[in-house]
């Protein structure tokens, strides 16, 4: 992993072996081609909170293809701002801030936040970062898009550690199940407008007061279906017969479901 707190190459020297900078979403992929013993190109699904990428952003929804050492980026999830940085992942709210100043523009997530955040303060803060894009990280991390969804709902507003927001998303949505899909957006459509289209579905819920378990479980199949979909279609588009799946949001078994249909 190329984050430079990763203790990885000490380890390998401590164990004298040799140690080698590979990055992160890569590393994910790789994992399981080892083992399951994959040699062949393959589709590799970098899916976590976040990882650094080299363009200095924090990646987490990756679609990679991937042949040995070598990978292209051929799509990503939606890329928006974490006002804050890495802290947003204890933070869930800022994550939402983000998705809805890049989706709908910064009169949505500012009347947002105004309505769903106690801190004055952190709110104008908030709105300051991401309108001069100082003090943020940009990032397509899944894990991110999770807790914004999860805030957007109201299910958490300030966690205690990473991942927590969309553990208890999952909790609420309950075990993965059937769901209408006739109300859900074009699962082909790109990451912007799909999840555009999401955001605005569970603002309404929000306001609405509709049942919050079946507004979750609808939240988690959006997810896991344009995951899936995209999935499908850049394998089918670049001749990649395996698709390898690795990163912290696997543990999410909507997502797992999903992609195994």
């Amino acid at each position: 992993d190329l984050h430079p707190r990763n203790p990885g190459p000490q380890v390998a020297k401590d164990l004298g072996l040799p140690a080698f900078g590979v990055q992160h979403h890569l590393a994910h992929v790789a994992a399981v081609q080892v083992e399951h013993g994959l040699e062949g190109p393959v589709l590799g699904l970098g899916l976590d909170g976040y990882g650094w990428g080299p363009d200095g952003t924090l990646w987490g929804s990756e679609f990679l293809a991937v042949d040995g050492p070598s990978y292209t980026r051929l799509d990503h999830g939606p890329s928006f701002c974490l006002p804050g940085g890495e802290s947003a992942a204890e933070h869930p709210w800022r994550a939402a801030a983000g998705l809805l100043w890049e989706l709908r523009g910064g009169a949505a997530a500012a009347e947002w936040m105004e309505g769903a955040v106690r801190d004055e303060d952190a709110v104008r803060t908030a709105a300051s970062m991401l309108h001069d894009e100082v003090g943020c990280l940009r990032t397509t991390g899944l894990g991110r898009l999770y807790d914004a969804l999860a805030a957007i709902l109201g299910i958490l507003d300030a966690g205690s550690f990473e991942g927590q927001a969309p553990l208890s998303l999952e909790r609420l949505a309950g075990e993965p199940r059937t769901i209408d899909i006739s109300t859900l957006p074009d699962p082909d459509a790109d990451g912007g407008e799909y999840f555009g289209a999401v955001v605005d579905h569970l603002l309404l819920c929000a306001q609405s007061g509709g049942d919050e378990v079946e507004v979750a479980a609808w939240a988690q199949k959006a997810v896991a279906r344009w995951v899936a979909r995209r999935a499908v279609r850049l394998a089918r588009e670049h001749g990649l017969s395996t698709v390898v799946a690795g990163g912290g949001c696997l543990i999410n078994g909507w997502l797992r479901h999903e992609l195994r249909d």
